[in-house]
C-alpha cells in the first residue's frame, strides 16, 4: 500500500473547501476554505496558544478557553465564497469569520469538525 494515501498534510497546507448547505437548500456554491489541523499554519498557532498558556499564572477562565477555540478556527480559515448576510455578499476577513462563527453555532461546529478530521484532507477525499 502506498503511504501517500495517508498524506493529510499536503492538502491541509493548501486548504480544502467545506461546502455549506442548509438542510432545505440545494448547493448554492457557498464554501469555506479551511486549512487542516495538520497544516504548518495550524500547528504554529497551536504552539503559540500553548506557549501563552504556559506563561500565565492560574487556570484559563471558560471565556478564555472559548476565545482560544475561536482563535484556532479563524486561523484555520483561508477564505470563503458565496457567503451572504442580509442579502449582501460578506467579504472574507478574520473579523468577519469570527463574527460568523460566533453568530452561527452550526457553522462553527461544521468548521471545527472539518478541520480536525484528517479524512477531509486525504488526496482521495471528496473534492480534492
Amino acid at each position: 500500500m502506498d503511504l501517500k494515501k495517508f498524506d493529510s498534510v499536503t492538502n491541509a497546507d493548501k486548504g480544502v473547501d467545506l461546502i455549506l448547505e442548509a438542510s432545505s437548500d440545494k448547493n448554492e456554491g457557498a464554501a469555506i476554505t479551511l486549512y487542516g489541523f495538520d497544516s504548518a499554519r495550524c500547528k504554529e498557532k497551536e504552539r503559540d496558544i500553548q506557549r501563552r498558556n504556559s506563561e500565565r499564572r492560574g487556570a484559563l477562565s471558560p471565556k478564555e478557553v472559548e476565545d482560544q477555540m475561536y482563535e484556532r478556527i479563524v486561523n484555520a480559515t483561508k477564505g470563503w465564497r458565496g457567503i451572504m448576510q442580509d442579502g449582501k455578499v460578506l467579504e472574507f476577513s478574520d473579523k468577519n469569520a469570527e463574527s460568523v462563527y460566533r453568530q452561527y453555532p452550526e457553522i462553527k461546529e461544521r468548521v471545527t469538525a472539518f478541520i480536525y478530521s484528517r479524512a477531509n484532507f486525504f488526496t482521495t477525499a471528496s473534492g480534492n
